[in-house]
């Protein structure tokens, strides 16, 4: 633990200061090296003098971490986080975090650093510090920078399909909030509508989904703020091609072309085109435009649509009863690591139902059931779908 004496020590020698400069005409320079080696204490006056002429205020000098020093720790942090050098980060950050820092924003926000490096490097107390930053920053009230990290641990639930866990968390924290009179701004809102309409959706609760989902949309537009929009249109276009509502469906890929456009953004055309082809190879069986979808969705190239090109080609080869040509895209489907919703997955899982069925034509019963069983046991724990309803009548066909 740094002393008083070596924090005043330390700040003289960060200036360029000699004994005698620091001391000047308002105390011996033997005095100052008395209180810098902590064999003398000084008087709030030359504790004052001190301060003023290292500029810093006093409670910075009394403090165990000093504000400056804590804001160059944290401009490095910052630095460090940016280039997702996480170890170094926590190795960086580490000697402070025992220390009595002082209530500010730079502590939250160390805290808030050290927390987010643990977790990345799937360390232990992760959750203490993110805990600690959030603490902070209620008692700053500073709202809006605690309830991005109340949200935070949301998202981990998700990561390891946690999806009750993930809304009763997410509503114990909006309740809190409440209790607290914490304003929260435009943007924060909208995150806890965001992640409120996923919870919902991952656990069933479908109808309560989209009358929050409508909600959060009209409070966007309201408030004229853009921000979750994308990710909001999308889940209401794949939640209407869920429900074979084309209309609603056609709405909400028309505004995502319109966003696209004006943002420039190839990742949600790839979302448009994506969600038309699955509509016309799950929905309406219209193989061959399903195919001219997922060609354009190619052409908008990158790793991602390589693998969902497999499964949807797959599928439309299937409905046309290319069942060799079916299997040759469908075995070279994988889920993609970042899906974690119930719907991805399912999505994802239902390839194998494809697969028992294209080996079911092709007289290959055994690996039929193999795949049609797997995607059972995979798919039995999440809510009800049209994906798990296809599924169980691929078993009932097989079985048959």
């Amino acid at each position: 633990m740094e002393s008083l004496g070596s924090r005043i020590k330390s700040l003289r020698k960060k200036r360029k200061l000699t004994l005698e400069g620091l001391a000047a005409n308002q105390m011996t320079k033997g005095m100052l090296s008395l209180i810098e080696n902590d064999k003398a204490k000084p008087s709030m006056e030359s504790l004052t003098y001190i301060a003023e002429r290292l500029n810093v205020e006093v409670n910075e000098l009394l403090e165990q971490v000093s504000m400056s020093e804590l804001r160059e720790q944290l401009k490095e942090a910052e630095d460090l986080f940016d280039k997702e050098d996480f170890k170094e980060l926590k190795n960086h950050l580490h000697s402070i975090m025992d220390k009595d820092l002082p209530l500010s924003f730079e502590t939250g926000r160390l805290y808030e650093l050290y927390g987010r490096a643990l977790f990345n490097l799937k360390e232990e107390g992760w959750k203490k510090f993110i805990d600690h930053a959030e603490k902070t920053f209620i008692q700053l009230k500073m709202f809006n920078e605690a309830a991005k990290l109340a949200i935070f641990p949301l998202l981990i639930h998700f990561e390891n399909f946690e999806y009750e866990n993930a809304l009763e968390k997410l509503y114990q924290k909006k309740e809190y909030f409440e209790e607290i009179g914490a304003h929260l701004d435009v943007l924060k809102e909208l995150d806890f509508g965001y992640y409120e309409v996923l919870s919902l959706l991952a656990v069933g609760k479908y109808e309560k989904a989209s009358k929050r989902l409508k909600e959060t949309i009209e409070f966007s537009k309201k408030n004229n703020v853009l921000y979750r929009i994308e990710e909001l249109y999308r889940v209401a276009a794949f939640y209407a091609m869920m429900n074979g509502q084309e209309k609603d469906m056609g709405f909400y890929t028309d505004k995502l072309i319109i966003l696209a456009d004006f943002t420039d953004s190839i990742e949600t055309k790839q979302n448009v085109y994506f969600i038309k082809a699955h509509f016309h190879n799950v929905y309406t069986g219209e193989y061959d435009k399903a195919l001219e979808w997922i060609n354009r969705f190619n052409e908008l190239d990158d790793n991602k649509s390589i693998k969902l090109s497999y499964v949807e080609i797959g599928k439309s080869m299937y409905g046309l009863g290319k069942y060799e040509e079916a299997l040759d895209n469908l075995l070279n489907f994988e889920i993609i690591d970042e899906w974690v919703h119930p719907f991805d997955l399912s999505m994802g899982y239902v390839t194998d139902a494809y697969i028992a069925r294209c080996y079911f034509h092709l007289d290959n019963i055994d690996k039929a059931k193999e795949h049609v069983y797997r995607a059972k046991e995979k798919i039995d724990p999440l809510p009800d779908t049209p994906y798990k309803t296809f599924i169980y009548d691929t078993i009932k066909l097989i079985e048959s």
